[in-house]
């Protein structure tokens, strides 16, 4: 149901409400790795690249199979473009 909830809530643009139903979702169930896709988009649309990066990490920890299957149409197209633009981090 959290999960749900937060999915609406991006759609209607409310998305510090979203994160928060989002990690009520992972408090239920912190081994589904849905919430954890959804919450790095969220941290996409923020521009929030770091914790969208790690967030995408946990989700491919918890789907390993995902990381090859997931399909980066539709939303991830945003998420796509802000790497696209990102400069590059060199240590």
């Amino acid at each position: 149901a959290w999960h749900d909830l937060g999915c609406s809530l991006v759609e209607a643009g409310r998305l510090d409400n979203a994160l928060d139903a989002f990690r009520r979702s992972l408090e239920i169930n912190p081994e589904w790795g849905e919430p954890y896709f959804e919450l790095a988009k969220l941290y996409f649309l923020k521009e929030e690249a770091n914790l969208g990066l790690l967030m995408l990490d946990e989700a491919f920890k918890r789907n390993p199979h995902e990381r090859f299957d997931f399909d980066f149409n539709n939303d991830w197209k945003i998420v796509l473009n802000f790497l696209a633009k990102r400069q590059p981090v060199y240590s």
